[in-house]
């Protein structure tokens, strides 16, 4: 039996055509009913997206410390640094960066760019597409050692932080450490 024959036999018989026809209108009703109910909304991800703009002053602390930590046991490897504590300073928190998408009309002597957010939604609204999140950006360092005394010591510290972090030397400060 083809399919053809099956829904042409249904649609044949008047009772037939009249019980299609109400379940049809039942199914739009339900979707419309339902769409009227307030329904529950999924916290996941509002507290996500809560989340992201909440903790960029402790992502920044988190990352200052991270940073203080690794470049005080890359220090103590140094020879000739000995002691040393290390306090790094940050300019700014973390940085979103979201997608954009535009256009570009070159007409006689004029040109007009339209730039929108790239946008992307679910069933709790909209929201605009993150491309990258920019690290906190580091601008100064100071470190105290027990190795002050030395010239050279002072040189590779310096080189080794201001490379480590791409800061000027003028942003680096280097002392002797106190026991």
């Amino acid at each position: 039996m083809k399919l053809n024959d099956v829904f042409g036999r249904l649609l044949n018989g008047k009772k037939s055509a009249a019980a299609i026809i109400m379940l049809g209108t039942a199914g739009l009703c339900l979707i419309m009913v339902s769409s009227l109910i307030p329904g529950k909304k999924s916290d996941n991800n509002d507290n996500d997206t809560q989340k992201n703009y909440n903790t960029s002053e402790a992502d920044s602390t988190d990352y200052r410390e991270d940073a203080e930590k690794k470049l005080t046991e890359f220090l103590k490897g140094i020879d000739g640094v000995g002691e040393v504590e290390v306090l790094v300073t940050v300019r700014s928190s973390e940085e979103y960066v979201y997608a954009k998408e535009g256009k570009t009309i070159n007409s006689d002597d004029r040109k007009e760019e339209e730039k929108k957010y790239v946008m992307t939604g679910g069933s709790n609204g909209k929201s605009a597409l993150v491309e990258t999140v920019k690290s906190p950006v580091i601008s100064g360092v100071v470190i105290a050692c027990s190795g002050f005394d030395s010239a050279v010591v002072q040189e590779r510290v310096y080189k080794s932080v201001s490379t480590a972090f791409n800061i000027p030397t003028r942003n680096i400060y280097v002392t002797k450490l106190q026991k």
